[in-house]
Formats: C-alpha cells, sequence, structure tokens
C-alpha cells in the first residue's frame, strides 16, 4: 500500500499517474512477460497486483475524483490476460493470495463509492476456487439477509411511533429502504455461486409494493440466465409456496404481486418458449 506520506498528496496526483502508465508500454511489456514462461506469468502477475495497489490512496478526502476511473477496465482485462495464461500453464494454480490481496482493497473502495477496481479478474479467480466462492455468496447472501431484516424492524417500530400519535405513514416506507438491497442482490447475482442465492433474496421483497414492478422484471432476468446456465433449472419449494400465494390472491381478485413471474410459473412445464399469450392460458387454465 501506498506510504502515509504519499497517501496525503491529491487525488490528482493518482490521475497523473495513471495517465502515465497508459502513455508508456508498461501493459505491453506485461503482456510479453507474461508469455515469456511460466516464470515470467507469474512475475506478470505479482506486477499487474503491485500497479493496482499504486492506483489508489490510502486516505480519499474526496472520494468524487476517483469515479468513473477510466484506466480499470483496461487494467481489469489486463488482469483477466494474466491469470488466465497462469492458469493454462498450471491447472493446479490456486489464486488465493491474490484473491485475498483484491477483496481487501475491493472492501476499502466499495466504501467509497468505488466498484470498478478488478470486478471481472476478481470474480474469474473465484471460480478457480469454488469453496471460498461458495463461502463468499453466502456471507453476502446472509447480509442483505440482514438488512432486509433491520430494514423490517425499523419500518415497524416507525410505524408503531405513528399509531401512538395518530398520524397516517407512507405507503412506501419498506420499500425505499430496500431499493440499496436491490443493488447488492444483482451485484451478488453476478458472483460465482451467487445466482440462486440472488434469485432466492428476491422474493424477500415480495412485502414492498413500492418495489414489485422492479422485482419482477430483476427476477425474469436473473431466471432467464438460470435457464441459459442450467437446461434443467427449475423453481425451488419456495417459490412453488410462492406460487400458492398467488393463487389464495386470485381467489380475493387480488392480482400477483410478480405477474410476470406468476406467468412464467404457470409455463414452465411447457419450456420457456412458451410465449406470454401461451403464458396467460396456462395460468388461466390452472385455477
Amino acid at each position: 500500500m501506498i506510504s502515509e506520506k504519499h497517501s496525503t498528496k491529491s487525488g490528482k496526483w493518482t490521475l497523473r499517474f495513471r495517465e502515465k502508465l497508459i502513455q508508456s508500454e508498461i501493459f505491453r511489456k506485461i503482456r510479453q512477460l507474461a508469455h515469456m514462461s511460466s516464470l515470467g506469468s507469474r512475475l506478470a502477475l505479482s506486477v499487474v497486483l503491485f500497479l493496482g495497489r499504486q492506483s489508489f490512496p490510502e486516505k480519499i478526502d474526496q472520494p468524487e475524483e476517483f469515479r468513473g476511473r477510466a484506466l480499470d477496465e483496461e487494467m481489469d482485462l489486463l488482469m483477466v490476460e494474466v491469470v488466465t495464461n497462469v492458469k493454462e500453464e498450471d491447472l493446479e494454480f490456486k489464486p488465493t493470495a491474490a484473491l485475498k490481496s483484491l477483496k481487501f482493497e475491493m472492501s476499502f473502495l466499495t466504501e467509497h463509492g468505488i466498484h470498478s477496481y478488478f470486478k471481472k479478474s476478481y470474480n474469474l479467480l473465484l471460480t478457480w476456487l469454488p469453496e471460498i466462492a461458495a463461502t463468499n455468496a453466502t456471507s453476502i447472501a446472509h447480509h442483505i439477509r440482514t438488512s432486509v431484516q433491520y430494514e423490517a424492524s425499523l419500518v415497524e417500530q416507525r410505524l408503531k411511533n405513528f399509531r401512538d400519535d395518530d398520524k397516517i405513514p407512507p405507503y412506501d416506507w419498506f420499500g425505499e429502504s430496500l431499493k440499496r438491497c436491490i443493488h447488492e442482490i444483482r451485484d451478488l447475482s453476478g458472483r460465482p455461486k451467487g445466482l440462486g442465492k440472488a434469485i432466492e433474496l428476491v422474493k424477500r421483497t415480495q412485502d414492498s409494493t413500492v418495489l414489485d414492478p422492479r422485482c419482477d422484471e430483476l427476477l425474469m432476468e436473473l431466471l432467464g440466465r438460470a435457464r441459459e446456465e442450467d437446461p434443467e433449472f427449475s423453481p425451488t419449494e419456495d417459490f412453488i409456496e410462492l406460487e400458492r400465494s398467488f393463487d389464495e390472491l386470485a381467489n380475493y381478485n387480488i392480482p400477483p404481486y410478480f405477474p410476470k413471474f406468476y406467468e412464467l410459473l404457470c409455463s414452465w412445464d411447457d419450456g420457456d418458449e412458451a410465449s406470454e399469450s401461451d403464458s396467460h392460458v396456462a395460468c388461466s387454465t390452472k385455477k
């Protein structure tokens, strides 16, 4: 990491440093090094990690200067190229140390609203460490569930206070508080071992009317990706239970809160080529 002395320098110093990297031929030389030998590819990996660590100071007084970092994507793609080369040369390669280093730095930058730091290469490294990937996805899912429960408890307390004061509370309190959780769920879905957990988490937003359209679209997107990755994918018991609740609502002429997802459930056995009109017929027949 950059020393305390250097960390006090302005963000402009870092941006100039990154521009200097582009102007030089460092990237080209790293690629040459990566293809020299197995040792060269390992050294290239170390160099890319080093450059990543030098691309931000430890203290960010004005974090807005560091958003939209143009070089992050180039460095990310370079890392993907280098680690892929390392893996091809050594199929037993386990990037545990690199993953640990990146996770620490990414956590720091995320706190300052920066999400572009080695994102693709980090996920690639996780695919080679499935146990760590599963643990990581479980940890993120647990964090999101805890956040949802916490927001729900806050809303319940606020509702109690409003009742005690004979006031009418806004209807969208819970939904507004959950909006940032939707972003976290989408991010989880793109991580190794995270798609299934993300699908399950979307269901936990069902008590928020204001989020129904957004979550319905998100469910369709995630389920489509799940089917592409695994043609045998089918809804879990939780979603079958969700379908039953839709049927109960229909008895009172209340439309389902995830209408597109409901139609998909009704037509699931018909295959994923069913049209929207076919799905509607299937739902009508099923009742």
